[in-house]
């Protein structure tokens, strides 16, 4: 009775070890996109609204656009516009 005691104990503890590390591992955090905060739309050249702009996601990382014309522009190229974005924060 005391070895299966053990043996309920030690999975209860690598149970315990495993849902903390999936939590903490850092993997979570990629869900959402790091947001790269551009003032300047990368395929308009336009200013972006600061209150409420809208944004397209690339790589792991959200891109603001000045208007939902421009969704389709960047997804085409996506490369070239997030490159732009990136230079002219």
């Amino acid at each position: 009775m005391k070895k299966y005691i053990k043996i309920a104990m030690v999975v209860c503890a690598v149970m315990i070890a495993g849902s903390f590390l999936l939590t903490n591992c850092g993997l979570c955090a990629q869900d959402k996109p790091v947001k790269v905060n551009n003032t300047v739309c990368p395929v308009t050249g336009q200013k972006v609204s600061g209150s409420n702009p809208v944004t397209v996601e690339y790589n792991g990382k959200a891109y603001n656009l000045c208007c939902p014309a421009c969704i389709g522009m960047f997804k085409a190229n996506p490369e070239k516009y997030s490159k732009i974005a990136e230079e002219k924060k």
